[in-house]
């Protein structure tokens, strides 16, 4: 009942939310472009690799929070504010160093523009489930 709000299938026929779909394919474009032009590896930008780390852990993060969603009936909302958290905080330190790596520009800008407006769309996600998640369990 809840397919297409709570959980889709993603490339490879498994559930998830969409919200970790989301910040899973932002974190991972973002990492294949900067790999294909060769910014990444050893000598690679440490304010760069942290970025899209913290994208990834970001995206860990909120599998944790939102995933079994698609399988569970009965939600502890408490449970699903404080995962969220935790994922807004990673969310908020790639956000923080969107600023570090576009003032290098190792990252065409409408890369980083593109990047930057989704980690914020995703953020704003966020917001409004811990809000309805947060109403659930008052």
């Amino acid at each position: 009942l809840t397919e297409g709000k709570d959980w889709v299938r993603n490339e490879h026929g498994h559930v998830e939310h969409p919200l970790c779909l989301r910040a899973r394919k932002a974190a991972m474009d973002l990492w294949g472009h900067a790999e294909r032009r060769g910014l990444l590896g050893e000598d690679g930008d440490k304010d760069l690799h942290d970025m899209i780390f913290q994208c990834q852990i970001a995206g860990a993060k909120l599998a944790g929070a939102l995933n079994h969603l698609a399988y569970d009936e009965d939600n502890d909302g408490g449970f699903v504010v404080a995962a969220l958290k935790r994922a807004l905080n990673y969310l908020h330190e790639a956000i923080a160093f969107t600023g570090k790596v576009e003032a290098k520009r190792l990252i065409e800008p409408e890369w980083m523009t593109a990047f930057h407006k989704e980690l914020f769309e995703i953020r704003e996600e966020v917001l409004s489930l811990m809000k309805r998640y947060r109403e659930d369990a008052g």
